[in-house]
């Protein structure tokens, strides 16, 4: 389906849901809502492929740079796409529902901020040393799942990104392609 027809059935769910009455800027709104869309599952989409390459260990030993670059550079690109997709729902959503995209927007800046230090730190002050041979120097700062500082926060901050799907599912309860939204 091409972009014009998702964002013409977007706008048509638009139309109906506000007695045949448009929304000035509903255009934009579901233009940038729909990329937003798109970047974020394509960024979730490459980190999944990064993860399974770790995993079956074609990036190297574990704790690689390479891998660790691999695996959390589409993650830090996922965290203001995403953030970009709620302020798009939010503004779609109809007034009544509006309160469920604004906790859903709150709760996706949260967790924006967290996965975005995390992964940065990761880049900027883990990977050098790790390169140089001296993991000692940032043991603490080592992405480790299980075990690790970074690994909590990153989890934590994966939880308010759940919340925020969670509260946004309310906004879509319409038609079909807005019920579909809603239960995926």
């Amino acid at each position: 389906m091409s972009e014009d027809v998702l964002i013409n059935k977007v706008l048509k769910m638009s139309k109906d849901r506000s007695d045949d009455v448009m929304r000035p800027g509903i255009e934009n709104v579901s233009r940038l809502g729909f990329w937003s869309a798109v970047l974020s599952a394509v960024f979730a989409i490459a980190y999944i492929v990064a993860e399974i390459a770790h995993l079956l260990g074609l990036l190297g030993p574990h704790g690689s740079p390479l891998s660790l670059i691999l695996r959390m550079v589409p993650s830090l690109l996922l965290a203001p796409s995403f953030v970009v997709l709620m302020v798009s729902i939010h503004h779609y959503a109809s007034e009544e529902k509006k309160i469920w995209s604004h906790v859903g927007l709150a709760f996706a800046i949260i967790y924006a901020v967290l996965v975005s230090v995390i992964y940065f730190v990761e880049m900027t002050v883990v990977v050098p040393p790790l390169q140089r041979g001296e993991s000692d120097k940032v043991a603490l700062l080592i992405f480790d799942p299980f075990t690790s500082f970074m690994y909590a926060i990153d989890v934590l901050g994966y939880g308010f990104m759940s919340l925020a799907t969670l509260f946004v599912a309310p906004v879509f309860a319409g038609r079909k392609l807005e019920r579909w939204i809603r239960w995926a």
